[in-house]
């Protein structure tokens, strides 16, 4: 296995826990969330699930673009 693919199913496992916990701390906070929408507090539980979707998907594609710059600027660097 070469360090490029390697580096990819670590990207892959990371992203897995990650979402494993982005998933556990909105079940540890369902009560709550459910509390705002039954009482009809739209807009806390309206920020509430942005930032969750967005601390799921944004740290994976950051490191994921970080990457694959990085492996395409090592292999430029093979090629000279």
């Amino acid at each position: 296995m070469n360090w490029s693919r390697g580096l990819l199913w670590l990207w892959v496992l990371a992203t897995a826990l990650w979402l494993m916990l982005i998933a556990y701390v909105a079940y540890v906070d369902r009560h709550q969330i459910m509390a705002q929408y039954q009482s009809g507090q739209m807009d806390g539980l309206r920020w509430k699930v942005q930032v969750l979707v967005k601390a799921a998907i944004i740290p994976p594609a950051t490191f994921f673009v970080l990457g694959w710059g990085v492996l395409w600027i090592a292999r430029r660097f093979n090629r000279l």
